[in-house]
């Protein structure tokens, strides 16, 4: 989870009934209050927990979430990046 400008965005995580990990994008706007579920286009990450995620720029001053690591749903340990552009 971290927070860009007047957003929360969330990404994966998990559930323990039953054990359950994500790899969904949901957006919180904090002057409205509302959730969103956001879209991924191409390759999504595999669900997982426990990993770091930080907004980074790129391209020019755009936006990115740098998802490291994690662990997935098999109690194997992820050793991997991805970005996430943020539109």
């Amino acid at each position: 989870m971290f927070a860009l400008a007047r957003y929360v965005v969330v990404f994966g995580g998990w559930d323990t009934d039953p054990v359950r990990r994500y790899n969904d994008v949901h957006v919180l706007d904090t002057v409205t209050w509302t959730w969103h579920a956001a879209g991924v286009v191409g390759d999504a990450p595999s669900a997982r927990s426990g990993h770091t995620a930080c907004t980074v720029r790129v391209d020019g001053g755009k936006h990115a979430v740098l998802v490291l690591h994690g662990q997935e749903e098999d109690e194997r340990l992820c050793a991997d990046a991805h970005l996430l552009m943020l539109e």
